[in-house]
């Protein structure tokens, strides 16, 4: 799914960046939006998710940047292509992923899933 990526910890990038979130058997895997295929790299979060929820957008001017307000928002005539940031705890901080208002269910069931997962113990 199209979504975008940030993160607290580690090499993530501390503002959100467009991606292509794959959403595998393995677990999450993130692939940055750039446009030479020859740099295209995958992101695998082996980080194991202890929980995922949606959350109100940071500030207007994030929310005006990821298509979160106005008729985008929820209630208004565009709000299915609207984004909705959800923000996921890790076992190495906090990592955060906007994805399209009709994809954060899909999105929100599968990182549910993860999290109860058998084996928490042990990093995915």
């Amino acid at each position: 799914m199209v979504a975008s990526y940030r993160g607290t910890y580690g090499n993530y990038p501390k503002r959100f960046m467009s991606c292509y979130l794959d959403l595998t058997p393995d677990g999450l895997v993130i692939r940055p939006m750039l446009f030479f295929g020859q740099f295209w790299r995958r992101i695998p979060v082996t980080e194991k998710i202890t929980s995922a929820r949606t959350r109100p957008f940071a500030s207007r001017r994030e929310a005006f940047g990821w298509r979160g307000t106005g008729v985008y928002a929820e209630g208004g005539i565009e709000q299915w292509s609207g984004m909705l940031p959800i923000s996921c705890t890790t076992t190495g901080g906090v990592l955060e992923f906007t994805v399209a208002r009709p994809d954060a269910e899909l999105a929100l069931h599968y990182l549910g899933r993860l999290a109860k997962a058998p084996g928490s113990d042990s990093p995915r």
